[in-house]
């Protein structure tokens, strides 16, 4: 077997509704009730650039924006899954802006 034949050979349960309860509450940017300006600044890539973030911050913060489009996908939330892909998107333009 390959390695990323392993890699990929993980089966997960769906999350319990417990589970989805306990990560909506407790995570904003997962809740179908978060404030519409959350993350707006990440919006602008002005914005995004007078933050300062350190790469390795930025790079995390597009890691968390698409994990958060797939839950939002996986709960059918195509409105939120569309924003924190484009914010995603966003880290990661700025991201590769800066290295060319």
């Amino acid at each position: 077997m390959k390695d990323d034949e392993k890699e990929n050979d993980t089966k997960h349960d769906p999350p319990t509704f417990a589970e989805i309860k306990f990560n909506e509450d407790n995570y904003p940017i997962l809740n179908a009730n978060q404030p519409r300006d959350l993350c707006e600044v990440f919006e602008h890539p002005s914005a995004i650039r007078a933050m300062m973030l350190r790469r390795d911050i930025l790079a995390g913060f597009a890691k968390e924006f698409h994990c958060a489009a797939v839950w939002h996908t996986f709960r059918e939330r195509k409105l939120l899954a569309d924003k924190y892909q484009r914010l995603a998107g966003n880290c990661i333009a700025i991201l590769d802006a800066d290295i060319n």
